[in-house]
């Protein structure tokens, strides 16, 4: 069988990148069409500067980054966790 190959961007810690990835993919097996297509991945940096080793938590370091609140940052993180969790993806993004 020929399958259809679908190459995408991905940036590898991205964890929209991730849920998106996961949701195609969902998709695709729902309406059973998923042993059809190749996937093949293309991956990016999305901060080529960022160091492999940080002294800020994923919460700080989202504040720090988008100038939100700690609180905010939380938020944005829980809300990450969520969107994973319906996709079938148990997230535990505040230990990243």
């Amino acid at each position: 069988m020929i399958k259809i190959i679908i190459s995408y961007w991905c940036g590898i810690i991205c964890p929209f990148c991730y849920i998106g990835e996961q949701r195609m993919k969902n998709l695709m097996k729902e309406l059973n069409i998923f042993d059809k297509f190749e996937f093949k991945l293309l991956n990016f940096k999305l901060d080529p500067n960022s160091p492999k080793q940080r002294k800020l938590n994923i919460v700080e370091l989202l504040a720090k980054k988008y100038n939100k609140s700690i609180d905010d940052a939380r938020n944005s993180v829980n809300y990450i966790n969520e969107l994973g969790k319906a996709e079938g993806i148990d997230f535990k993004y505040e230990h990243v």
